[in-house]
């Protein structure tokens, strides 16, 4: 440690040295180690300058450039970002866009989704967990845990089924066009020790029992019409150009016959023919069905009570289609020839191209 007597020494001298420094550089002539100066600027400010030098340097740190963040970024914490708002928030980001509102909290990056609630456009109804973008399903478990159905398409849909596994946990037996049906054949219909057939059209199940309806009654399954096969369930058309007007039960194998529309007359009634007609599960073959008129016109035939021109004795009523005709008061159909008729009636001797109500 220096002696007392010496510090007091050495400050007088440093003193002294400034003081003539700051007198030689304020004088006219400067001397030539002296700060320079601007034309009227005092030495004391001269000297001044440089203090503080360093001072603040770092200062700014976390705030924005100058230049601003180019559209559509915004600038947080020195970083031009996409957004701010939380994605906690449900509302939309106002820097994100209408197909990516909301803002990841930590990323400040637009998601497209957040969770599944954020896709509820059909079919994407997901939200992918790393692109955070709405997407399809990909696999049957994310249909069947999202309730959408129990399987999921190769184009992302989920859909009821895409096999007939899918439908069992429903108690349903098929899968068509990527629906679960009731039944997709006779087999899935059985009711105990009762077996009933499967309609094709609809894929249901029918009421009926296995061979309980008759000929040209309405039915919607060929089973029933008989268990063994030898009835089906038929499509009868009516009029010009022939238009359905149900499915009814037939007895078929008349092809194979000697004589197939006298084997039909015998077998099930005159008025009978052995015609070429599509089954509803669209076999095409040969059944006897009536020859000109519906099954409606047929069973009808003299039955008393009509009134106008067809009532009840139609298919469809009163001024429907001409498969049946109210004839004083009895009921009539279309005929061709006494074949046509049922047994004990002619054609045409009551009225003109219509079967007897006399016999």
């Amino acid at each position: 440690m220096p002696h007392p007597l010496f510090a007091a020494v050495l400050c007088l001298l440093l003193s002294a040295c400034l003081t003539r420094r700051v007198d030689e550089c304020s004088g006219p002539t400067p001397h030539p180690d002296c700060p320079a100066r601007d034309a009227g600027q005092d030495v004391d400010d001269a000297a001044g300058e440089g203090e503080g030098e360093g001072e603040g340097e770092g200062e700014g740190e976390g705030e924005c450039p100058e230049a601003p963040c180019d559209e559509p970024l915004v600038c947080d914490d020195a970083e031009c970002v996409a957004c701010l708002d939380d994605a906690n928030d449900a509302a939309a980001d106002p820097g994100c866009t209408a197909d990516e509102p909301f803002c990841d909290e930590l990323s400040r990056a637009c998601w497209s989704c957040r969770t599944d609630d954020d896709c509820p456009a059909d079919p994407l109804f997901f939200c992918d967990a790393e692109d955070h973008a709405c997407r399809g399903c990909e696999s049957d478990q994310e249909c069947e845990d999202a309730a959408l159905g129990g399987g999921c398409l190769d184009t992302g849909e989920c859909v009821s089924c895409d096999e007939d596994d899918d439908c069992e946990p429903l108690g349903l037996h098929g899968c068509l066009d990527n629906e679960c049906v009731a039944c997709n054949e006779d087999a899935d219909c059985t009711d105990g020790d009762t077996q009933h057939g499967c309609d094709p059209r609809t894929n249901t199940c029918s009421p009926n029992d296995a061979g309980d309806v008759s000929q040209c009654q309405p039915c919607v399954s060929d089973l029933d019409c008989s268990d063994d096969g030898t009835s089906a369930c038929v499509v009868v058309s009516f009029g010009d150009p022939a238009v359905e007007v149900g499915t009814y039960c037939a007895l078929g194998g008349c092809d194979a016959q000697a004589d197939p529309d006298f084997w039909c007359s015998g077998m099930v009634g005159r008025g009978n023919r052995c015609l070429s007609v599509q089954t509803r599960s669209l076999q095409n073959n040969d059944f006897c069905a009536p020859a000109t008129t519906t099954c409606e016109g047929y069973l009808a035939h003299d039955d008393p009570g009509c009134e106008g021109l067809q009532g009840v004795c139609s298919h469809d009523g009163d001024g429907g289609d001409a498969d049946g005709a109210c004839l004083a008061g009895r009921c009539s159909y279309p005929c061709d020839d006494n074949q046509d008729c049922p047994g004990g009636y002619n054609c045409g001797n009551d009225q003109g191209g219509q079967c007897d109500i006399t016999n």
